[in-house]
Formats: C-alpha cells, structure tokens, sequence
C-alpha cells in the first residue's frame, strides 16, 4: 500500500482519513472563496459538497518555476468545518469573491443549506460596466447584478458588502486609434449601492500580468497602462461623481494613493497638478484603503452573534506588499477555468475566450451571452455643483438622499428575506422586495472643456471626446506605456 503522502489527491475526490486527522489539527478561521476563480458562480456545487462533507482538497496557489500540471496536482486538504463553540475550533466567516451571485443566493434561499451553518458571510462583488468587449463570458448585465446586491445588502446589511470596479481597464485596438476605458456605468453604479447605504467601492488600476497582455493581445486590443499623474487624473473625475453619492472611492493594492484628495476648486487643482499637496481639512474626501478580507469585521459580527472566538488581524503577507488584507486561506484554484473569460484578469488561464470553450469543471452553467457590446452613451451635461456629504466618516451628516431605498421588507416564516422580482435573474418566492432607486442612463457627466480639459492637458493625458472614448494628445505620447507581451 502506498503511504499517505504518495496517494494521488485531487479536488472534488474523498479526503483520506489521514488527511482529515491532519487537517483537523489546525482548521482555519477565514476562509477566502476566492481570489484565484469565480466559485458562487461557476463551481459553488462542487463546493458546498466539501462544505457538507467538512473537508476537501485544494491545489497549491501558482508558484514561479512550477509548471500548470503540477500545481494542479499538489493538493493538500483542508478542514471546512463550522465553527463549534464547544470545540473552539472551525471556520467562522467565509470572504466570497464574485462578479455573480445568482447561484450563491438561490443557494442560500433553500433553508436546509450548508451556507446557514457559516456564522460570518463577506462579500466582494466586483460590478463593472457591461463590456463584452473585455468581459466576453459575462452573462448578466449591470442591472441584473445591481438586483443581487440589494438583495445582499438588505439581507446581510450594507456593512458585510464590498463593491468593486475593479479594475479600471484603458485599452486600444492593436491597429492602433484611440484609448478607451471601462468607465460608461461607473455613475450608475455608485448611485445604486450609495442608495443602499454602502459608503465605498473599491478600485484599481489595471495592471500589466503576462497573462493579461497575452490575452487582450489575443483578442485584438492592446492593454494601456496608466503613470502616476495619470490615475490622478482619472480619479479627478471620478471622485467628485462618487462623493455625490455619499460614496467613498478605496483602492486595492496601491498605497501610493491612499489619502489623494478630491479636487473642488480650480484654484485646488492648480495647486495639486504643480505639487500634489494633500489639504490639511479633515473634512476634505479622500482616497481611502481597502482591506478586501477584514477579520476585524468578521470578529465584530461572529461575537455579536455569540461566537467564543477570537480573529487574528496580522496582514496576509502571502498577497501584494501593498495588501491590507488580513490572514485566509484560499480554497480556489488557478487551474479552474472561469467562464467569465475577462482578457484583463490575473487568473485567467485560458487561451481561448469564453465563448469558443467551455470549462469542464463547470456545473450548471448558463448559456454564454453572444449579444454584442451596447454603444456608449452621449456626453450628458456637467455635474452641479457638490453637496454637502452624508454617510462619509469624519463628516457632518445630512438626511439620506431621495434615493435611499424603502424601509427592510419583513422576513418570510422561515426567517429569510424573500428574494427581489423574477427580471432581477433570481428565483421568486412569495413577498418580494421593493425595487431598488431608479437607474439613471449611464456615461460620464463630465464637461468637454474647462477644468478637466486642463488637468490632462496638464498630465498630457489623452481627454475624452463625445462618444466615451479618448483622443490621443497630438504632441506627445510619452504619458501612455504599453507593456509587451511575455
């Protein structure tokens, strides 16, 4: 007989019974699901199955000078039980990663589910634009997922709720012409989830990974990474939208810009496009830091749920020097293949697009959308001047906005919010929920000309024409950086 060490492991198989006693030793408290692949909406059956069963396999994450196959194949197990007071041992919150939760929520409806067992549920839902463009896997649409978070939102509570528009994507076309970004739905999107009371979205810049060149190369485009002053320069416009919105931009991995202010002057901007002097009002929005997988939040709601438990807060120094986030372990694995097919993301292993190959670990999937990539709206007139700000820490509160969302629906007999309408893309049981605030058409309101205009000028920034796209400066490119591909 083989020893323990030398048996073939892999996910989805039965966990031995010397890898469940090893395992059993030492169970994590947070588990993250995941940063490596969608698992609510591509694999979640494979892995409720491990929930109910207590234990599964999970590949090693990638490792430079490892091949795929033998990542793949260097398992080790991993105890996914509850956490059990009397025991002191078990998992406590479970950190979900989406873009969507269709499947996880149907699952979650079903009163005999696993996921009740779980004490703490994070979500990081990442809501971009509709873009076929880049997202060729991506079936719903912006509104669909904009019904799933207020029905998370209003079931778990704003807190537990992380958005993201993530990341922020400029590209082109190989052959060349002007820059374009991922920004159309931006406005639409913090209008929704500010009217939730969620108070931050979460962002990031695109960056330059092997896999992410190849793949945009693959489709035709070509991957436009931004300098310093010009991510300044996007989030000059951005800010000022969000903080409309009682909401407050954070980025993911970049330290170099937390604490950026919003500009609300033009006597400001001046000053901060020769120095980038941060202002010294406390009242002044900023940009603030991410912290995706935050056991200080999970130990604050597992104790008020009764939990006997105590969370460690030290950083995970297994992610980006930049990373806030505290300690996890991911139970994804690179080497399932996500049907959302995103040219831009790290973990997309595939060479082929989403539409033309379908993965073989997928259970449940959904036919892939072949609709094309809607047009980008019209310019729309420039924003009014700013509010006062509601809901932003450090800052005088005001009423909500006439956009806040109706009062909590009652829970239903069983003790579980009822899900939204039967368009939202969910499954209908009695009761419903109210709609959430109107969507206004998407597209920047941004002026053609005045401040902005100078700004990137100033950064030599290519600025946006009418039609959402961006015409590059004539008389220098030397701000735009194109990283080649590996």
């Amino acid at each position: 007989m083989a020893a323990p060490s030398d048996r073939p492991r892999k996910f989805g198989m039965k966990v031995s019974e010397e890898d469940r006693a090893l395992a059993a030793r030492n169970p994590p408290l947070i588990l993250s699901c995941s940063r490596r692949t969608d698992v609510p909406w591509a694999f979640l059956r494979q892995y409720l199955n491990g929930f109910e069963d207590g234990f599964i396999y999970v590949a090693s994450g990638a490792r430079k000078g490892t091949d795929q196959a033998k990542r793949g194949s260097d398992c080790r197990a991993v105890c996914v039980q509850p956490w059990d007071n009397r025991t002191g041992k078990g998992v406590v919150c479970i950190s979900w990663w989406s873009k969507n939760y269709k499947k996880w929520i149907a699952a979650y409806q079903r009163p005999d589910s696993i996921l009740h067992r779980y004490a703490v549920h994070l979500f990081n839902f990442t809501v971009n634009s509709d873009n076929l463009e880049i997202e060729p896997g991506m079936e719903t649409n912006l509104q669909e997922r904009l019904q799933q978070v207020t029905y998370l939102a209003q079931t778990f509570g704003p807190g537990v709720l992380s958005c993201r528009f993530d990341p922020i994507v400029h590209y082109r076309s190989v052959l060349g012409g002007p820059v374009r970004d991922n920004l159309k739905d931006f406005e639409t999107i913090v209008r929704h989830i500010g009217g939730l009371g969620i108070d931050y979205i979460v962002f990031s810049f695109c960056q330059a990974y092997p896999k992410s060149v190849r793949n945009m190369k693959a489709a035709g485009l070509e991957l436009v990474t931004l300098n310093r002053a010009e991510e300044c320069a996007v989030l000059d416009r951005l800010m000022p939208i969000a903080h409309r919105y009682g909401v407050q931009l954070r980025c993911c991995g970049n330290k170099g810009l937390v604490g950026y202010p919003i500009i609300q002057s033009e006597e400001e901007a001046l000053i901060s496009v020769a120095k980038r002097v941060v202002p010294q009002q406390s009242n002044v929005p900023v940009i603030g830091q991410s912290r995706c997988v935050d056991a200080r939040l999970a130990d604050k709601i597992a104790r008020e749920k009764g939990l006997n438990c105590s969370l460690s807060q030290a950083k995970d120094l297994r992610q980006r020097k930049d990373c806030e986030c505290t300690r996890s372990t991911d139970i994804g694995q690179y080497t399932f293949q996500c049907p959302h097919g995103c040219l831009y993301c790290y973990a997309n292993p595939m060479k082929k697009t989403a539409r033309n190959q379908q993965p073989s670990q997928v259970t449940d999937q959904a036919p892939i959308a072949m609709n094309a990539m809607p047009p980008p709206s019209q310019f729309q007139a420039a924003p009014a001047p700013l509010p006062p700000p509601f809901g932003m820490p450090g800052m005088p509160g005001m009423p909500m906005p006439m956009n806040a969302p109706p009062p909590f629906p009652a829970a239903t007999p069983g003790g579980y919010m009822a899900p939204p309408p039967a368009h939202c893309g969910l499954p209908v049981t009695t009761g419903g929920l109210p709609p959430p605030p109107p969507l206004p058409q998407s597209g920047f309101p941004i002026p053609q000309m005045g401040l902005p205009t100078l700004l990137m000028q100033a950064y030599k920034f290519p600025f946006q024409q009418p039609g959402g796209s961006y015409a590059a400066p004539e008389q220098s490119q030397k701000g735009v950086e194109i990283q080649p591909g590996q």
